[in-house]
């Protein structure tokens, strides 16, 4: 999306992300053979009949709220645990979809986020006193 926002600016943008929904439901439908449930039909269908309070939710919500929280992050934390948190994030979007979304990850998702979760620990871990 950045590309449109640098090229063509933020209404195309804002444009670009409002009907994401739909098109990624009905490209995953014809490319992957995912058949949309009942949940994504209802979503589309939310989103068609209330463009103006979808839109609102993604700009307010999905975006102002956010780099809201992460300025006060950045603002109360060091730089060092700033930057470990945003690494964490694909870790916690795999969990949260997990326990959630009953989304079950695979064998090769599973090992990606042990390995992750390894990187961020040893990231983290107090350096040992140097000896003299």
């Amino acid at each position: 999306m950045q590309w449109v926002l640098v090229d063509d600016g933020a209404g195309k943008t804002a444009l670009l992300a409002f009907t994401m929904p739909f098109w990624v439901v009905l490209l995953a439908w014809i490319a992957l053979r995912e058949r949309p449930g009942r949940w994504q039909w209802v979503s589309v269908a939310i989103a068609a009949a209330v463009p103006e309070r979808a839109l609102a939710y993604n700009a307010v919500l999905a975006s102002d709220l956010a780099w809201v929280l992460w300025s006060i992050v950045v603002r109360r934390l060091p730089a060092s645990a700033a930057g470990m948190i945003s690494l964490a994030i694909p870790l916690t979007g795999v969990l949260l979809a997990w326990a959630v979304l009953g989304e079950r990850p695979s064998l090769l998702e599973s090992l990606g986020v042990g390995l992750i979760a390894l990187a961020l620990v040893g990231a983290t871990r107090p350096a040992k006193p140097s000896e003299r």
